[in-house]
Order: C-alpha cells, then structure tokens, then sequence
C-alpha cells in the first residue's frame, strides 16, 4: 500500500475511492495513486540498530515486499522507477493492492520489471466488500454475494496475466442485528461458491482480518482466529489466512501462538509496527523474533510491508529499508 505525508491513518474504504478515481493515469507518471494512508507521526520507540557492512544491493534472505510510494523521495514519483529502486535495494518482491484496478499497459509494464529483476508478485485486492455499505455478504444479501462472485470472476485474468498465486479478500461490515452465528454461515456459503470460481485458476484467496479497534469498527472479520475457523469450515485448498501481524497485535496480541494455532491455513503475512503503522522496530512488535519463528516453521513466501514511513524524507526511507536489513540480519 501506498504512502502519503498525512497526519492520520483512514479506512480502506475512503481511500480505495480515491485510488480508483486516479489509476487513469500512465504507470510512468502516477504520483497520487494510493490505497491507504498511514500516519507519519514520529515514534517514541527507538529505530533500529545500523547494520553496519551490509551493502544496498545484498538481497533479503526474507522476501518483503514494498509498495508504491514508499521510495519517493530516493526513486522519485514515477511507479516504475520505485520499483526499479526497490531490486536493486535487494527486495525481491513487490504488493499492489489496486493492481486489479490498473489498465493492462500500465499492467504489462510492472509485469515487465519483475520478470527482468526477478521480483515475485504479492498479494493484489479481488474484492472487497466494504467498498459497499449497506450490502451485507454476512446476511445472505443476494446483490452483495453477486458483487463478490463478479469481482473474484473479474480478477481472473490479472491472475492469468501475472501467474499470481494469492488475491485479498476482504469480506465487508458485520450484518447489526443478524446474530453472528448465522453470519458466519452466510460467509461459509459464500467462500464455498467463490472456491468453485478459482480453484481451476490455481490462485488462494486470502481473507483479510481487520481490526475492530482501531482501522474499522463494523467490520465482521477482525480476528485471525475467526478466520481459521472460516478456513476449516469451507475446507477448499483455494482459501486460506491472510494474516496481518499489525491488525493481529491490536485485536489478540499472542502473535507467535495464534501463528502456531492457525499455521496449517496461513498463506501470506503482512506487517507493519504498532502504535503508528510503520516499519519493524517503530513500535511494540519484537519483529526480528516474529521473522525467525516464520522461517523456523518453514515459511518462506512473501511478507508484504504495509505501512507507512516513520520518518520524513530520504532519511526516513532509508531508516525503514535499514529496519529491514537489521531484522533480516537474524536470518539465516
């Protein structure tokens, strides 16, 4: 997700409307496109250690995906050049949540720039039920299933496209007067036709919990747990957690427990450091042990960085790939 210098972080929702309303632009000249805004507030906790030695263009052991926006002030403006920045900084792979939404030229470019820097593809958003108030997938709404069936239908040749493996799938509010139980099994049903959609295609949809405390009050899905539970109800190979170490931190904490608990239907991380969503070492989350417990249990797909920038310019974007090698330090 992308970055931009305001003071507060806001849902999803109010931000995605105004992503979409700018991806007319060519990739070359996108400059406000955005996803979400983090805050850019500074941190009472101390940034990370420097790690001495490392050379800029070392490749992660981890493969952490930055975003668009991240790198402006070192990359400049333009998406392809951040991109570009992000492999020879030693990324190896790149998440675009609004890649569903960008032309097919603008596709075709990014398509190009992994292949030729061999960066994998994270996680890009098929669809998402809060862009829709007051359509309620969890109370069995025909037109909201209909909206979440043909925007997963609609994603299939992106998926094609870039031979992607994973989509976001965010499941919108929670229903106000239907008891949850009943909302859970609307859901169920739901997943279970969507998995008749994908699993021809190969691709896992990954079901995002978002917090309740914080990001999105009405949201129904807000714990990795619940989300387990979903994944062994509908029991289909094609879903799978998305599992966001931020919103996780806010809604249950016990992070390495809930990773053991849930491990089996976990398919992607995301991360980002609280209090102010940005990058490890900013806040509360012991990241350089959270990322030795995943490659101890064998993971050894994509971690996307969804967050924002701690500090202000060219220095605050350093500070956050320095984050990074300190983290990766661990490593082996």
């Amino acid at each position: 997700m992308t970055h931009l210098s305001l003071k507060m972080a806001v849902d999803r929702r109010f931000v995605l409307r105004g992503a979409l309303a700018a991806i007319g632009a060519a990739v070359s000249g996108c400059t406000n496109e955005t996803v979400e805004h983090f805050s850019e507030r500074s941190s009472p906790y101390s940034s990370a250690p420097s790690a001495a030695g490392e050379t800029s263009s070392q490749a992660f052991k981890m493969k952490f995906a930055p975003h668009y926006g991240m790198f402006t002030n070192l990359a400049g403006s333009d998406y392809i050049d951040q991109m570009t920045f992000a492999a020879e900084e030693g990324f190896r792979a790149w998440e675009d949540n609004i890649l569903h939404w960008r032309s097919e030229a603008q596709q075709a470019k990014i398509a190009e720039v992994l292949r030729r820097n061999a960066m994998e593809l994270g996680v890009f958003i098929a669809a998402d039920l809060t862009l829709k108030p007051g359509l309620y997938l969890t109370a069995g709404d025909p037109e909201a299933r209909e909206y979440f069936l043909t925007s997963i239908k609609e994603t299939l040749p992106v998926v094609s496209r870039f031979g992607s493996k994973w989509v976001t799938i965010l499941l919108g509010d929670r229903h106000p007067s239907l008891p949850r139980q009943y909302q859970m099994v609307n859901i169920i049903n739901a997943l279970r036709r969507a998995a008749d959609i994908v699993e021809p295609a190969g691709v896992t949809m990954a079901i995002e919990p978002v917090n309740s405390l914080v990001q999105r009050p009405t949201i129904f899905l807000d714990s990795v747990r619940d989300a387990f539970l979903l994944c062994q109800a509908v029991n289909r190979p094609s879903w799978k957690i998305l599992f966001d170490i931020y919103h996780h931190q806010i809604m249950n904490g016990n992070i390495l427990g809930d990773v053991n608990h849930t491990w089996e239907q976990i398919a992607y991380f995301q991360v980002a450091d609280y209090p102010g969503r940005n990058e490890p070492t900013t806040g509360e989350i012991n990241y350089a042990n959270v990322f030795q417990h995943l490659q101890a249990k064998g993971y050894r797909g994509i971690v996307g960085m969804e967050h924002g920038v701690n500090g202000a310019g060219p220095d605050g974007e350093r500070a956050l790939i320095e984050a990074y090698r300190y983290c990766d330090r661990f490593l082996r």
